[in-house]
């Protein structure tokens, strides 16, 4: 699993540029970041909670639980410094969508409302020039995070079947890409 994360944070960093100097911006700059804090996840919840098909999602009485979980998750990412320990949480932030089903469409669709909300603080906060390269480092770390939460969701969803079934990941990929290459010329003609 571990070697799984680490291949998915080299590819992920080699395709969207994302380096040690995008940390070391959001670290510089954390002291204001940190001041948006609550309006971000208040806006994250408030959208979760407001639109049907995600406000049954959280258990009764659940969202400041849920709220501190994600006000610790910008808290680490605005520090500058992503540990392992963080990288295997955001891996298995996968399996527990698996449990809670919080279907991949919600999460990422999320993910993007973070991002804009965290955009729109930085031109309302900083020059156009700053604003931008602090959004689009901001953009590279969340997005590296995205593709982290969406392989272990996939990963775990494996395993899963693996489990229940009996079946090994080689024959259950193989599996799919017989059936994805038929889907796939049925969806061509």
């Amino acid at each position: 699993m571990i070697n799984s994360i680490k291949s998915v944070l080299e590819s992920s960093a080699n395709l969207s540029n994302l380096s040690k100097s995008d940390f070391e911006l959001l670290n510089e700059y954390k002291d204001i970041l940190s001041q948006w804090t609550d309006g971000l996840v208040k806006t994250f919840y408030d959208t979760i909670f407001t639109f049907d098909k995600t406000a049954s999602i959280p258990h009764k009485g659940e969202r400041a639980k849920l709220e501190k979980t994600l006000t610790d998750w910008y808290m680490d990412i605005i520090s500058g410094e992503l540990t392992g320990k963080f990288w295997m949480k955001q891996w298995y932030v996968g399996l527990v969508h698996i449990y809670r089903n919080v279907d991949n469409k919600y999460m990422v669709a999320m993910m993007g409302k973070f991002q804009e909300e965290f955009m729109k603080k930085t031109f309302e906060n900083f020059d156009k020039d700053l604003a931008l390269k602090i959004s689009s480092a901001f953009n590279r770390i969340t997005n590296t995070i995205l593709a982290v939460i969406v392989e272990g969701y996939i990963n775990m969803y494996i395993k899963s079947l693996e489990g229940m079934t009996g079946i090994n990941k080689e024959i259950l990929d193989r599996m799919v890409a017989i059936e994805s290459k038929k889907l796939f010329f049925e969806y061509k003609s």
